[in-house]
């Protein structure tokens, strides 16, 4: 399948969406450069904190909407060192008690036995992740320095479920230096507010605006009235929904959900609604709260990062600008392959139609010589049936039988042995 971007140097035109504006994104090159850096893990009790660092509070929450999917989320939570409370939600007592027996049987639970550290509370599916976690739970999550988001992820549209969440979970937690990297990385940053997963090559084609970009804008209009969101400025934003963030930097988010209210019903599309809007404006709430975000180290180490920042509020016209010369001009260059193409089939069909029409003028031609001949047979079988009844009826004639000697008196003379 043709790519649906336009590299352009650090930054990527996407247009991968037919109904919304082509998105401008930072090249995988450039993502990397937007990472926090993978540390190595330190051997003390505590690999997160550090002399220098305080130790934050960290809750854990996952939305079990699919309890069969959690398996999963509890085994790569195994990689966490220090403490941390677990909040599971999820919409019914039935589920409630399916996930609290995974929980009990989990190795994890081990880890988790102080008073309080666990709890499975059923809350409405309203507003799917989003819902629970900044609406429901938003007050009890102001308690913690450092929250991480995850939830059972199934994407009913794509195919490729499975191995995004692994990807996503890879990110965000990995083994224990992936995951200590991201906390040491919050606890030496008081301004670091999020940190998301890098964009999975099996998505990269779909993360754009789509026909979320009004809608988006819409609720700038409402709830950040002194921003200004522009499709010119690069778009970052946990696709799959799953991060690392501080509560108070998504207080705008928190308040953004609670504003919306009621958020919309399942089902719901696969694009185009309030969540999936709400989704593309994650970084761009955290920065409107003076913090800053950050992608997750990579999971293979690779360069070092070079703790480059980007703002999602920034336009960058002559980039955007560009890019689109470039679309325009693979456009073109597309259109022509495919006038030329169309060019060629054409000549191709005239010369089938040439060849047919041979063909059918030489059928119709084999088809009269056949009836010609047909006739000159039918013709000479006439002539032959004359001649045969014409003969028949010399021979039984009275002459034929007088003149009989003299018949047969020529042919001894001539040598023959007539009849």
């Amino acid at each position: 399948m043709t790519d649906l971007w336009i590299p352009h140097g650090d930054y990527e035109l996407n247009y991968g969406c037919a109904c919304g504006l082509p998105t401008l994104r930072p090249s995988p090159a450039l993502e990397d450069r937007l990472r926090l850096p993978l540390l190595d893990q330190d051997p003390a009790p505590e690999p997160w904190a550090s002399a220098s660092t305080a130790v934050l509070s960290t809750a854990v929450h996952i939305h079990g909407f699919h309890p069969d999917g959690l398996a999963p989320l509890l085994d790569a939570l195994m990689v966490l060192s220090g403490p941390f409370d677990l909040l599971i939600s999820t919409d019914s007592s039935a589920k409630q008690a399916e996930i609290q027996g995974l929980l009990n049987g989990h190795s994890l639970s081990l880890r988790l036995k102080a008073p309080g550290s666990t709890s499975v509370v059923v809350l409405s599916n309203r507003g799917r992740n989003l819902g629970p976690l900044l609406v429901d739970l938003h007050a009890r999550l102001q308690a913690y320095d450092l929250v991480l988001h995850l939830h059972t992820k199934k994407s009913s549209h794509e195919s490729i479920g499975h191995s995004w969440l692994a990807e996503l979970l890879e990110e965000l937690l990995g083994d224990a230096s992936q995951a200590s990297s991201i906390q040491r990385g919050f606890a030496a940053d008081p301004r670091l507010g999020l940190v998301m997963p890098g964009t999975a090559a099996s998505v990269r084609r779909v993360v754009n605006w789509g026909a979320n970009f009004e809608i988006a804008r819409l609720i700038c209009q409402q709830c950040l009235p002194d921003w200004q969101l522009d499709p010119k400025a690069p778009l970052v934003f946990p696709a799959g929904m799953m991060f690392w963030f501080r509560p108070q930097a998504l207080k705008g988010l928190t308040a953004a959900c609670q504003h919306l209210q009621p958020l919309p019903p399942e089902p719901l599309g696969i694009d185009g609604t309030v969540l999936h809007a709400l989704e593309r404006l994650t970084a761009h709430f955290c920065e409107a709260e003076g913090y800053h975000w950050a992608l997750a180290p990579q999971p293979s180490g690779g360069a070092a990062p070079a703790g480059e920042r980007l703002s999602v509020w920034q336009p960058l016209p002559e980039i955007y600008m560009g890019s689109i010369s470039l679309m325009a001009e693979r456009c073109r260059q597309q259109s022509a392959v495919a006038s030329d193409l169309a060019a060629c089939l054409s000549e191709k069909e005239t010369q089938r139609v040439e060849q047919a029409r041979q063909l059918q003028r030489q059928r119709q031609d084999l088809m009269a010589s056949i009836a010609r001949l047909n006739q000159g047979i039918n013709e000479w079988k006439a002539n032959h049936a004359v001649l045969v009844a014409e003969l028949a009826a010399m021979r039984s004639s009275r002459s034929w039988t007088l003149t009989r000697p003299l018949r047969q008196l020529q042919q001894r003379l001539q040598g023959g042995a007539g009849t």
